[in-house]
């Protein structure tokens, strides 16, 4: 078990016992935990003894015995206790952006709604907006999140669909060779959003993998021409059993425009690119087969797209000094090891508090430290950088007396996100002509998955920008 999901059991703890009136300290120490474990500890916890977990000071006794409980039981009885009184739906509840405990309970023990559901529905009939302690603008919000999160519904990030297949590919190769199966779609052209996993199989195997995934407790769902592979309550992956695997992956990673636009015949191949070469095409990448790249991509070489080793440094970079998990020096050394020729100190400036931001105070005391870091290694330069809160009326947090001092500055929206697109144009485009901004950081404050971006007009950013001279950070 990760230490993910051991912040989440303490997390959904810490929630339920709010919703049920118990004690604000336990609500308090039980959300900290949660949080150390999730942003703060890098050690795995899982597996630990206690003396090993008493050492660790972001973590408080009750919380430690809980994670000793978990890694006994897989969960502990407390936290089973709450969930067996309280609905499911109740539960999916707290995890709506903008409804805390106490909101819930309203919606739960007055209103009698008992799932997301219902609680759409009264939204769709303004009922949640005529009870007390709601509002239209917080029925508003409310709304737009349970609809962006069915939207979202068993849509996963690469990393996270990377991880599952990883988990699979352990369990395939004990009966198959890597020649009888491939994974293709978006997973294999890298998408940042993977709405399904799809993997080939080579046809003749068929009826043992079926056997060999039941014994590992994984079920197969006869579709009309594939096959549902469920994993735990993870994922769901499409399973294709084809005699051709190379032909079906390039199918399967290949949009129809893109497919016809390439015209390549059926082949007997071992692999996509043999798939290519038969049909005297140069390789096209998976991830630059989607329909906007038309235009170039047949002209675009692999050595052309950014690769690891094309990085020279980072600028972006939080320390323990505010939100981070590693100190300066520790960074600056890792960027050593790779070779690289630069790196940017950019902590969270004075205004984000609950990120540890810098004062004035411990600006000086981290310059003072990059002074000597830099002294100490000659063969990189560690720059002096901040990420500056983008106040609601678009200026920067420090004094220009402190802004001047820095190497540069990453101007960053952190605060009052709820803005329409004028809102958020004069604000951002007042950043950007700040003489000491020099970064734009995540320009429309979008959370993958999790939240919607304010809208901005990304052409006038972009033209701000450039006349300005001021990079955008891509994410």
């Amino acid at each position: 078990m990760q230490n993910e999901e051991i912040a989440n059991q303490l997390g959904t703890y810490a929630k339920l016992l709010a919703l049920h009136g118990g004690n604000s300290f336990q609500v308090n120490s039980y959300q900290s935990a949660a949080f150390n474990i999730n942003k703060k500890i890098t050690q795995n916890l899982f597996g630990l003894k206690k003396e090993s977990l008493e050492a660790i000071p972001q973590l408080g006794k009750s919380a430690i015995g809980k994670i000793l409980e978990i890694q006994e039981h897989g969960t502990f009885l407390a936290l089973a206790d709450l969930v067996e009184q309280t609905p499911a739906g109740v539960i999916d509840m707290l995890k709506i952006r903008g409804l805390g405990p106490k909101k819930v309970k309203i919606i739960w023990e007055e209103m009698k709604i008992e799932t997301v559901g219902e609680l759409l529905d009264a939204c769709r009939q303004n009922r949640l907006a005529q009870t007390k302690g709601f509002g239209q603008k917080t029925q508003e919000q409310v709304l737009a999140a349970i609809e962006f999160n069915l939207f979202n519904q068993n849509k996963l990030h690469w990393a996270k669909a990377n991880k599952y297949v990883n988990e699979l590919n352990e369990v395939l190769l004990q009966f198959l060779d890597n020649s009888q199966f491939a994974w293709a779609g978006e997973y294999y052209r890298k998408a940042e959003i993977v709405e399904s996993l799809e993997l080939v199989v080579i046809a003749s195997a068929k009826r043992s993998l079926r056997i060999q995934m039941g014994n590992f407790g994984i079920s197969f769902i006869q579709k009309e021409d594939f096959f549902k592979l469920l994993l735990e309550d993870k994922c769901t992956i499409k399973v294709f059993f084809d005699s051709n695997i190379a032909w079906k992956q390039y199918q399967l990673n290949t949009p129809e425009e893109v497919q016809k636009d390439l015209d390549l015949k059926e082949v007997a191949a071992s692999s996509e690119q043999e798939v290519f070469e038969a049909n005297k095409v140069s390789f096209v990448l998976p991830e630059l087969r989607e329909v906007e790249n038309l235009k170039w991509y047949k002209s675009a070489k692999e050595d052309q797209l950014i690769q690891y080793s094309d990085l020279k440094g980072a600028i972006h970079n939080h320390t323990t000094y505010s939100d981070g998990l590693n100190t300066l020096e520790e960074m600056t050394q890792a960027c050593r090891d790779q070779g690289w020729e630069y790196f940017g100190v950019c902590d969270h400036s004075q205004t984000a508090s609950y990120a540890g931001g810098l004062k004035v105070a411990e600006l000086e005391k981290q310059w003072k430290e990059i002074d000597k870091i830099n002294r100490k290694y000659p063969d990189i330069k560690v720059f002096k950088g901040i990420e500056s809160d983008i106040l609601n009326d678009g200026s920067l947090d420090y004094e220009e007396e402190i802004l001047k001092q820095f190497d540069f500055v990453v101007a960053s929206v952190h605060s009052n996100l709820r803005m329409d697109e004028e809102k958020a144009m004069s604000r951002l485009i007042n950043a950007i002509e700040n003489p000491y901004t020099k970064v734009l950081g995540h320009l429309t404050g979008r959370l993958l998955l999790l939240r919607e971006g304010y809208p901005v007009n990304h052409h006038k950013i972009i033209d701000a920008c450039a006349a300005n001279g001021v990079c955008i950070e891509l994410n």
